[in-house]
């Protein structure tokens, strides 16, 4: 490959048939979409995923990321039978960072027309596969760990503007290492799942399951408060201790979790390491309840 810096002037200005036909300025934080004249932003008063007929922030979030990791992030968008090809760039304006989304339609690239709907839905089905796919744990199937650490500042951010409650769960398997070296890592594989099932039944606009590593899981809970978060923690986890295998019908999956609720002044940090804690207190409590 050659830097393009170097190619041929003349040869330049035939590749600029390929620039790029949208832009538009995002703040990836309240999602906010502006434009950017004489040196001003300029607010639309339109959310960025709306334009995609979304009604929450995208899963894959290209430009969270990219200002998060400050590099260049891709991905496909489709509208209207169009897929659109979407470069996020992170940019400083006035010491505050936003992305620049720099779109191009493709859609003579991917052969698609407009009259073949055949194909339009297989092009949705597959932009979706793509941009999620790297968003969910592969194993599970539930978010992972890229998608809490993305999402949760908008979500913290949104319920801070709106002044709902937000509230975070963290759950733990008790002594999987356990399970791995008694049982085997195939059995233990089924526990995660067995486990990861329950919290995606729980998912809805409001409630988002995530697989953090491991045998550690977080559920985020929007416009949900503490005490409602801890009772949906446990009608989801109840069931799971009587769950029986038949390899091993003597084992019981045994899960400790802590729910907390969103501060004012917190972190993304300060909220995941509050139910953190608290799920290591309900640990301690069960140790200390067995005599240990």
């Amino acid at each position: 490959m050659f830097e393009f810096e170097q190619l041929d002037e003349e040869l330049k200005k035939q590749l600029s048939l390929y620039a790029p036909d949208f832009y538009r300025i995002v703040d990836v934080v309240t999602h906010d979409v502006f434009d950017y004249r004489k040196g001003e932003l300029i607010k639309t008063h339109q959310k960025c995923y709306q334009i995609w007929n979304m009604n929450t922030p995208c899963t894959n979030c290209t430009s969270s990321r990219a200002v998060k990791e400050n590099k260049n992030v891709i991905k496909l968008g489709f509208l209207d039978n169009h897929i659109f090809l979407i470069h996020s760039v992170p940019v400083n304006i006035d010491n505050r960072s936003y992305s620049v989304e720099v779109i191009q339609d493709v859609s003579s690239s991917f052969l698609l027309q407009e009259n073949n709907l055949q194909k339009a839905d297989e092009a949705v089905c597959l932009i979706s596969l793509f941009n999620e796919r790297i968003m969910k744990d592969s194993s599970t199937n539930l978010f992972n760990k890229q998608y809490l650490f993305e999402s949760l500042p908008s979500m913290m951010k949104h319920a801070q503007c709106e002044k709902q409650p937000l509230s975070l769960a963290v759950l733990d398997v008790d002594h999987f290492k356990r399970v791995n070296d008694l049982y085997g890592h195939l059995f233990g594989d089924e526990v995660i799942l067995k486990i990861a099932n329950a919290l995606k039944a729980l998912m809805n606009e409001s409630v988002h399951s995530a697989r953090a590593g491991g045998d550690e899981f977080a559920v985020i809970f929007e416009n949900i408060d503490q005490s409602e978060a801890l009772a949906i923690c446990d009608k989801a986890t109840r069931p799971l201790a009587s769950l029986r295998f038949e390899l091993h019908p003597e084992y019981s999956i045994a899960i400790s979790y802590g729910v907390a609720a969103m501060r004012e002044n917190d972190t993304v940090e300060s909220f995941i390491n509050r139910a953190d804690r608290m799920m290591y207190a309900m640990k301690k409590k069960k140790m200390c309840d067995k005599g240990f």
